[in-house]
């Protein structure tokens, strides 16, 4: 797409020599695999934990807690469920008050305004 535009760009500057500016060695680029965060990050294998006691768990369990944690399962389940309730509860409050403000609730916002700081928090908790 843009080999065109650019062609058209660079051929009264440089003629003939033109061509040579999207092809050949400069072009390349090599890309060797390296760790993401320090050197030991090659040796480090993920493992599954549990979401009690965070021992890491056989490859054959299907279970998201070990055997110890079992009696407790429905007590960890329901701090996940409000762990993640939390930002949802947060984003619906932010979206009534834009909706407050824009003096409808019930149209959608279509508040843009970058020197809004309600703006920032309700994208924020959008990704959450």
């Amino acid at each position: 797409q843009l080999s065109n535009s650019l062609m058209r760009m660079f051929q009264p500057i440089l003629g003939e020599k033109a061509a040579s500016l999207l092809s050949g060695a400069h072009t390349r680029s090599i890309q060797i695999a390296t760790p993401t965060v320090g050197g030991l990050m090659k040796f480090t294998v993920k493992t599954v934990t549990c979401l009690g006691c965070k021992t890491t768990l056989r490859s054959n369990n299907n279970c998201a807690v070990c055997n110890n944690c079992r009696p407790k399962i429905e007590e960890l389940y329901q701090k996940q469920i409000i762990s993640a309730s939390q930002p949802q509860v947060r984003f619906s409050r932010l979206w009534t008050q834009c909706q407050c403000f824009e003096g409808s609730l019930h149209q959608d916002v279509q508040c843009s305004s970058k020197d809004c700081p309600i703006f920032y928090m309700r994208k924020k908790a959008q990704r959450m």
